[in-house]
């Protein structure tokens, strides 16, 4: 109840800021109203246990992307840009009203086509295709293949390997292994979606379809460990401790029938194994080390117990198989394989679309000039004629010649002081 609150009062804050962006007159105030959007955006991939990409919704939507277009609009004024009319503004856009109109139609249409064909459709249509490999762990080490409702599963899997994962389609499966001698070992099983199994071929050529939990490791670094037992007897897994240490030992898994699989455990990785497949009826008789295995992170490791031949004899054996676990929905490693792999295009398409938003922020708040001409009316008008400014600097019109202008000299010192002339 909680969270269905916290959606409905989130969500309805981001529709209402995505319109107030889309009615505002201010350029500003639309990208204030944005970035507000991405953050309820962020919000909710926080109530959808994605921390990782709320945070990449902060950082880079509602900040660097956000901040570069405030840098756009408050450099080139549009936040100045209001229309002083009603009109002034819809005649030079005409066909932003159309455009927006119609791309709102088709998301729309989109969403609601998707939301009645997922209601429409089937539950067991949900999910991936199973995904199917051999482990081979046979006494003798021979080669098998298999195959899959006549789909070719591997080929010459050698004894002590293992194959990779196909892709099959879900529903009952038949699965036929067939060794180096021509022998063949049938079993059949309904696989499901989203479901990932294990041919197991072990001792005198049993063949077993073990499922494989491939979902995501929720610890924090950690990976997930399963025991198939293809020995004749129970078996445990058995954590003897340190060599310097008395009784310091502990059941990791306890009694294993032949011909199951254990419930998986997870362990971090920084613990210490030493590890030792044993028999349920005698905890002391080791059947097989396993001091050197590690717990590898986000990875789901099978073991399979089981018998090999040595010198005419059979003796216990295992085979550790690591597979990479599914990741965590919204963490680092699930973005990038979806980015990288499914949605490459798409990332692409939205790098041009937020580029041309750009260039058309810069298109729309352009202000036309026009270059001016300088005219006759437009020169400097002066008070005085210039030769008459000149001649007040240099003390006499330029016009004059030496004579003239020393006989105009004397006549105004004359006129100032008749008596210093005279002398």
């Amino acid at each position: 109840m909680t969270e269905l609150i916290v959606f409905i009062i989130v969500g309805g804050a981001a529709v209402a800021f995505a319109v107030t962006m889309l009615l505002s007159d201010n350029a500003v105030h639309s990208a204030l109203s944005l970035i507000v959007t991405m953050v309820c955006i962020a919000v909710l991939f926080l109530a959808l246990n994605a921390p990782f990409l709320a945070m990449i919704q902060i950082t880079v939507y509602a900040g660097a992307i956000m901040v570069l277009f405030l840098f756009v609009i408050m450099l080139l004024g549009a936040e100045k840009l209001i229309p002083t009319s009603p009109g002034e503004g819809a005649r030079h856009y005409r066909w932003f009203a159309p455009l927006a109109l119609t791309l709102t139609m088709s998301l729309l249409l989109a969403g609601g086509l998707t939301i009645l064909q997922s209601q429409a459709g089937d539950g067991d249509t949900q999910g991936p295709n199973p995904i199917l490999r051999v482990v081979n762990l046979t006494r003798d080490g021979a080669v098998v293949s298999a195959t899959a409702n006549g789909i070719n599963v591997a080929d010459d899997v050698i004894g002590r390997g293992s194959s990779g994962y196909i892709e099959l389609a879900p529903g009952d499966t038949d699965v036929i292994v067939t060794s180096e001698d021509g022998t063949t070992q049938t079993v059949s099983a309904n696989i499901a979606r989203g479901t990932a199994h294990s041919i197991l071929v072990y001792g005198a050529g049993v063949v077993a379809l073990v499922p494989d939990d491939l979902s995501p490791v929720l610890q924090d670094r950690s990976g997930r460990f399963v025991v198939y037992n293809g020995y004749d007897e129970p078996v445990s897994l058995v954590d003897f401790g340190s060599d310097l240490i008395e009784d310091d030992s502990r059941v990791v898994i306890a009694d294993i029938a032949p011909g199951t699989a254990s419930a998986p455990i997870t362990l971090r990785d920084d613990v210490n194994i030493n590890w030792r497949i044993v028999t349920t009826a005698d905890p002391t008789e080791s059947l097989y080390p396993l001091a050197e295995t590690e717990v590898e992170r986000d990875r789901s490791t099978l073991i399979v117990v089981g018998e090999e031949a040595a010198l005419g004899e059979t003796r216990p054996t295992a085979l550790i198989v690591t597979t990479e676990a599914r990741p965590a929905f919204g963490s680092p490693r699930a973005i990038g394989y979806s980015l990288f792999t499914d949605f490459l295009l798409p990332f692409q398409m939205l790098a041009l679309l937020l580029l041309a938003a750009m260039v058309g922020v810069i298109v729309m708040t352009h202000r036309p000039s026009t270059k001016h001409i300088p005219t006759s009316a437009d020169r400097r008008r002066v008070s005085r004629p210039l030769v008459n400014v000149i001649a007040s600097q240099v003390g006499h019109e330029v016009t004059q010649t030496d004579a003239e202008a020393e006989a105009a000299r004397v006549a105004l010192l004359q006129a100032e002081a008749p008596e210093v002339v005279g002398k």
